[in-house]
């Protein structure tokens, strides 16, 4: 979700139009824009080179000592300058070339939004409408906010770039009353974006999705601790869920290119990360792990069957263990069982309780 491996800025991209019906307009744009970047050049080179020119020759005369490149350039520059910027033809230059960098700028911003956006769908598995009304809902909760808006017309190849919080909302190219086609950069609220920049949103997820079901079922608070961090031997150990009542923990692992074939030496890399996690959770005695991942359904059995024969094998324990794929869907249905499972445990010792109290009495 970033927008970039260097820059970890948590970003989203809407997309409205038919992107394909602004090919002939962006080529004419690009067209357009090395044509005049040749012109400005040319014209600056007119205004710049005689007087450079002019200006070397006369150093070389005036000076007979070897200067150094620092000390010619200063002079060079002491010479030049006061003479262009008392031109108009340079404040001319700089005045057109403003606006075809900005035609320039918008072209390079909307291809790099759109393949963002692209990368974005291909990770997530959604279909186009599927994101776009993510989007929407996220923008109804005020969750995030628009940043960056490119406007491209595809028929007079009218243009608009908007860095704003509040964009226009006109649909509609002013100059030939053809409908935009826009894309939009949204940035996620501070507080999420921290929680994203950190990989820390999903545990803060399953443990309120977990803590407000349970709480509508049974009635009583459960301690669920989301990115929790125990002592363990006096080393500090993270767990990214952790319901100690019940010896269950979570572990949210995220894997880049996830849809990538799992070969062999990649399944043992995937394998060696969660091992670590694994030998942590037997450590302090729990029994139930779940792991949820951005892998296919595929390959999380996978996963799931060898982790199992590995903790069978080589801890000898009885474990209950659990692969989530990267799937929404199958993500609510794996915490709507267990929400269902902890409840019947729970009233279960609540319904002994009260037998016991009555018994007493």
């Amino acid at each position: 979700m970033s927008i970039s491996r260097e820059t970890p800025l948590p970003v989203l991209v809407s997309l409205q139009g038919n992107v394909q019906s602004i090919d002939m307009s962006i080529d004419l744009l690009e067209g357009r824009t090395k044509t005049s970047i040749a012109v400005l050049l040319s014209q600056f080179m007119k205004a710049f080179m005689p007087k450079l020119l002019s200006t070397i020759k006369q150093a070389r005369k005036v000076n007979t000592r070897k200067m150094s490149k620092e000390e010619l350039l200063a002079t060079l520059l002491s010479k030049i300058m006061p003479e262009l910027e008392a031109k108009r033809t340079i404040e001319k230059i700089i005045s057109e070339g403003a606006f075809t960098l900005s035609e320039l700028i918008a072209i390079t911003v909307f291809k790099t939004l759109q393949n963002l956006r692209e990368d974005q769908i291909h990770a997530t598995s959604y279909h186009d409408n599927e994101y776009e009304e993510m989007l929407m809902l996220l923008k109804r909760l005020d969750i995030i906010k628009p940043r960056l808006q490119v406007s491209i017309c595809p028929r007079c190849a009218n243009y608009l770039l908007a860095i704003s919080s509040y964009p226009p909302h006109s649909a509609i190219c002013p100059k030939c009353r053809s409908e935009w086609v826009t894309i939009t950069l949204y940035t996620i609220a501070p507080s999420l974006a921290k929680l994203k920049i950190e990989n820390a949103d999903l545990p803060v997820f399953i443990s309120a999705y977990l803590k407000t079901k349970l709480m509508g079922k049974v009635f009583t608070d459960i301690k669920i601790h989301p990115n929790a961090v125990l002592n363990i031997n006096n080393k500090k150990a993270e767990i990214d869920v952790y319901i100690p009542e019940f010896n269950m923990a979570f572990e949210c692992k995220v894997f880049e290119n996830a849809g990538a074939r799992l070969t062999r030496s990649r399944l043992h890399s995937i394998i060696d990360k969660l091992k670590f996690k694994i030998e942590t959770f037997l450590k302090i005695g729990v029994n139930k792990i779940v792991i949820a991942t951005n892998l296919p359904s595929k390959s999380s059995e996978i996963l799931e069957n060898i982790l199992r024969d590995i903790i069978t094998d080589k801890y000898m324990k009885d474990v209950d263990l659990k692969v989530i794929p990267g799937d929404e869907v199958t993500l609510i249905e794996t915490l709507d069982n267990i929400i269902n499972s902890l409840a019947e445990i729970i009233s279960k010792k609540i319904s002994k309780s009260l037998r016991i109290s009555f018994e007493g009495s």
